[in-house]
């Protein structure tokens, strides 16, 4: 028997209560529970039918609920200030959070300019070494190149003494000329 005929038969026995029962035991709310909980590929399914969700759910939930708990926090905060005063130091909190993002910013292309003046290849970790001020960025900046170029010397020094080159010794029959045209007279004589 091969899966043609098993075909042909839960077609031709779809209407049979012994072939709704075979199938409906196969795809029941169990059967499915326990691959999607013990079936590696299952977890997937549900790893990723779960993230999805969850990021929507946390979006929705930022959407709605985080300005009201902002507010009340300020609220909490500054107890003896107006709605317009809240209002104020709100916008002065965003116009900060601005104005740092942009110096981050300014400093984060000034340390990429100078690790590629250096020749440093930290494009991809950058904000690690941008600091709050232009001088520590700048000081980041030497330290990862003193530290970087150390290791690539001893590095460069190591290779060198793992595979230098030791020539030939001379043999008896090498005579020892002075010049090239001492060398070659006495080639051609």
């Amino acid at each position: 028997m091969d899966i043609n005929d098993i075909k042909k038969f839960l077609a031709d026995t779809k209407d049979s209560e012994d072939t709704k029962a075979f199938i409906q035991g196969l795809y029941s709310v169990d059967t499915v529970q326990t691959y999607l909980t013990t079936n590696p590929d299952g977890k997937k399914i549900m790893d990723s039918a779960n993230d999805k969700f969850f990021q929507k759910a946390h979006g929705t939930w930022e959407t709605n609920n985080l300005p009201k708990l902002k507010e009340q926090w300020l609220a909490e905060q500054n107890p003896n200030l107006t709605p317009e005063q809240l209002k104020l130091k709100q916008l002065e909190n965003e116009i900060s959070e601005m104005k740092n993002a942009k110096n981050h910013a300014e400093l984060k292309t000034k340390a990429l300019t100078a690790a590629t003046q250096k020749k440093l290849p930290i494009g991809d970790i950058i904000d690690m070494f941008v600091g709050k001020d232009e001088d520590t960025t700048m000081s980041n900046i030497s330290k990862i190149d003193e530290v970087y170029n150390k290791s690539v010397q001893s590095a460069v020094e190591e290779r060198l003494k793992s595979d230098s080159y030791i020539p030939p010794k001379q043999s008896g029959n090498v005579s020892s000329a002075k010049d090239l045209k001492s060398a070659l007279g006495e080639l051609y004589k």
